[in-house]
């Protein structure tokens, strides 16, 4: 009932569907009568007064009319629509493919958070239920093909972007549109389906498709584009033509992913569809651009070469294919890549004269720039500083010039010139690298945190010893301060624990301690760089404690679940040089178990559990030598690990330093030089350990004065 009398529901529908803004002269809002239409279908009666084929062309307007006057609740409105007439199909009144869409639509123009998944659901039911297969059969009427293909078109253009408004593919948003996906290609390749593609919603499948980004969905992308370019050659329907976007997709996701060749092939397919006049479509500069970027990305021989190629033939097409920016940068970083930075140089030279000489689209930028500048960086050397300081110099002219925009000093070059520093590995590189900061400070560029990374490297690599070690904890200290207002991340602390083992810095258990309670303060977790970074600092330290915190540590690896954190082999051959440098009387016995916990030694680890076993405590020197037999024992029996000329001079120190001398003591001797000469790996430090293990008489038996010693050793030998 309305008002206490009796009505009809159909005719409310029929009514209120065709309300226009006025009736019988009065303005009338219709968003209350919907709202009332919406009450009354909750109650839709088994039997109408209309036909039920009325009812539902009446129904339809009405969701017409949500979906073209989009308001906050038109998807719950929708819905309510929608699951009155699921709970009244006694009534007769269809439901459609159009009502499907309409509804779809009314949710993802609604303003309700959270709207795409009753979106999903409505997609889900078209596509996935029984309900829906009734809709796909042969024969379907071409206006609901269109409609489930805006439909999904619709959704996935929404799903997506949202997720790239916010930065990120959430994968539950990716499953819903994989799992659409997928039945859509199913109904695609059923024979007693019938449903087609047309050009929307293939390019919103081959959008997903990309999103996912693994080498399967890149079969299924070109698979899809090979079958719509196949089924537009059997009908010539402008419906299912594929376009640039469509080609562009496919052509951008290959070369994403690695597979450059195929996006190469893919674009000459295209241009011989458009010159055999089967396609309108042709290349545009993205396509050319994402050839270029995977071309700069490539592992393949003359990849750089063909980058360079494929930039002259852009220029020879000419038009909206000149080359801009993107592709110049693409070659830059192509050459740079490879270490090539004179061609990179000359790529970025060829962009300024171009622009120069007025071609807007290429003009030279940060990103261009500083391509070329890590390229010489990367270099090492002399040469590399001075290249990338005239690089600085170069954009510092033409910002004081003005011939090019947003050309002012910045962050990306002065890294790469602390970088170039850094690579030269001199004693001055971490002083020259710290003064870059400065610099910046001066010039009013403000330093990243690849800034602060790049300056913390240098000063590791410089070896220089407690000055370099002071200017770290300089650097460290003005970051916590806020001195020096940058975030630092996992690189930083890795990088300074790292200069701070490289150069020898005293105190290390409480540095390595204090490093990994500020990395916690700051919210970011230790990795195994990090760990196996500290026990290389305590590997290298005087500490008394350092073998154990070393051990400690490993442990800690040990009981992880992180695979970032569970330990390698390096992490096992550091904690063993800790302890073998600790002062701990039971160094080899904790050394050899460590070794033992080891599922593939290495060399390294041998030889630290040897180093273990010298210069012991008497009442030690015994386990020190069945630990060092065991050991060496254990390495022939193994195929994947071989000795080298520090195992062998180790040994012979283990048998110097742990027993008296004895006939046994000599016949060790002897067994551990032959074998070592056998290998082919007597050297200096193994010669120098000779001598001190046995008597001199001895000495000059294995090495007759004939053989020489030193550079004069017998080669085979």
């Amino acid at each position: 009932t309305h008002g206490g009398v009796l009505i009809d529901p159909t005719k409310e529908i029929e009514r209120v569907a065709g309300i226009k803004f006025k009736r019988d002269g009065v303005l009338i809002d219709p968003a209350k009568e919907v709202d009332r239409l919406v009450g009354i279908l909750s109650v839709l009666p088994s039997k109408l007064l209309h036909p039920p084929s009325l009812v539902a062309n009446q129904i339809t307007a009405l969701l017409m009319h949500l979906a073209m006057h989009p308001r906050k609740d038109s998807g719950p409105l929708a819905s309510c629509i929608m699951d009155a007439m699921r709970a009244n199909q006694s009534s007769g009144v269809p439901l459609t493919v159009q009502m499907y869409h309409l509804a779809i639509e009314c949710w993802i123009k609604s303003e309700v958070d959270g709207g795409i998944d009753p979106a999903y659901g409505l997609l889900s039911a078209l596509l996935l239920s029984n309900e829906g297969k009734e809709f796909m059969q042969p024969g379907m009427d071409p206006k609901d093909i269109d409609r489930v293909n805006s439909s999904l078109a619709l959704f996935v253009h929404t799903l997506l972007g949202q997720s790239d408004a916010r930065g990120d593919t959430e994968k539950e948003d990716l499953a819903k549109a994989i799992s659409l996906v997928e039945r859509i290609l199913q109904l695609h390749n059923d024979i007693n389906c019938g449903l087609v593609p047309n050009i929307t919603s293939t390019n919103a499948i081959l959008n997903v498709l990309s999103h996912v980004g693994d080498e399967k969905s890149a079969d299924q992308a070109s698979s899809l584009l090979a079958h719509v370019v196949q089924l537009h050659l059997n009908h010539s329907t402008g419906d299912i033509e594929p376009n640039t976007t469509s080609f562009a997709i496919v052509i951008h996701f290959l070369a994403k992913i690695g597979q450059v060749e195929e996006a190469e092939e893919l674009l000459h397919r295209m241009l011989q569809l458009h010159d055999d006049g089967i396609i309108s479509a042709k290349p545009d500069i993205f396509c050319y651009n994402s050839i270029l970027d995977g071309l700069s990305k490539s592992n393949r021989p003359n990849a750089s070469q063909d980058a360079e190629n494929m930039l002259r033939t852009m220029e020879s097409i000419g038009g909206d294919l000149s080359p801009d920016t993107v592709s110049y940068t693409s070659c830059i970083h192509a050459y740079a890549r490879r270490r090539l930075p004179r061609r990179a140089e000359y790529m970025l030279r060829r962009m300024i004269w171009a622009y120069e000489d007025g071609d807007e689209r290429v003009r030279p930028d940060a990103t261009s720039f500083g391509a070329v500048a890590n390229a010489w960086a990367s270099s090492g050397g002399k040469e590399g500083v001075e290249k990338v300081e005239a690089l600085v110099e170069l954009q510092e002219e033409l910002y004081r010039e003005g011939s090019v925009p947003n050309m002012a000093p910045n962050v990306i070059l002065y890294n790469a010139l602390a970088n170039a520093w850094a690579h030269t590995k001199t004693k001055a590189s971490g002083d020259n690298a710290f003064r870059v900061l400065k610099t910046m400070k001066a010039q009013g560029v403000k330093p990243n945190t690849t800034t602060i990374n790049t300056i913390l490297k240098g000063l590791a690599r410089s070896n220089d010893g407690k000055r370099a070690v002071i200017k770290a904890d300089n650097i460290m200290e003005d970051t916590r301060s806020g001195k020096l207002p940058v975030s630092l991340n996992i690189i930083s602390f890795n990088a300074y624990l790292d200069c701070l083992g490289r150069n020898g810095a005293p105190n290390a258990c409480q540095r390595v301690t204090e490093t990994l309670v500020r990395m916690k303060e700051v919210g970011i977790l230790p990795n195994r760089i990090t760990f196996n970074t500290a026990m290389n600092l305590l590997a290298k330290s005087k500490d008394s404690g350092s073998g154990k915190m070393a051990a400690r540590i490993l442990n800690t690896m040990e009981a992880s679940d992180d695979p970032s954190i569970q330990p390698n082999e390096r992490s096992y051959a550091a904690c063993i040089n800790a302890v073998a440098r600790s002062s701990q009387p039971e160094r080899a016995q904790v050394a050899y178990e460590i070794y033992q916990r080891m599922g593939k030694p290495t060399t390294q680890a041998i030889n630290g559990v040897l180093s273990a076993c010298s210069f012991l405590p008497k009442g030690k020197r015994q386990d020190a030598v069945r630990i060092a037999i065991e050991l060496i024992d254990d390495l022939k029996q193994r195929s994947e690990v071989s000795p080298d000329h520090i195992t062998f001079s180790t040994m012979l120190k283990v048998i110097g330093t742990s027993m008296p001398p004895s006939k046994e003591r000599e016949e060790m001797v002897r067994s551990v030089f032959q074998e070592c000469c056998e290998e082919g790996l007597l050297s200096d430090l193994v010669v120098r350990n000779l001598k001190k293990a046995v008597l001199q008489s001895v000495f000059r038996e294995l090495i007759p004065p004939e053989n020489g010693e030193g550079n004069n050793i017998r080669s085979e030998w």
